[in-house]
């Protein structure tokens, strides 16, 4: 038993589009959310995180930040694949 999250990256937002190259936008959001110290995966272009079963507030707070961030520090890296 355990909590398990994921974030999908498309390059459309309303039509769930893919990036070419699978797995390339994944890996640069991954290695952003590695800089701001939150360990994410990579599985394509999907990010996959995996916080403790028990976990305080706070820290739920801080995963949620951190994850929404490194897709938008990935953003400017993949915006002319972007629709």
């Amino acid at each position: 038993m355990g909590l398990i999250g994921a974030i999908e990256l498309s390059n459309d937002k309303a039509k769930r589009g893919r990036f070419k190259d699978s797995g390339r936008v994944g890996t640069k959001c991954r290695d952003h959310s590695f800089a701001n110290v939150l360990i994410m995966r990579a599985c394509w272009d999907t990010l996959v995180l995996a916080p403790p079963f028990v976990i305080p507030k706070k820290v739920i707070d801080d995963v949620v930040r951190l994850s929404r961030e490194a897709p938008e520090a990935t953003y400017p890296d993949v915006k002319p694949e972007a629709k």
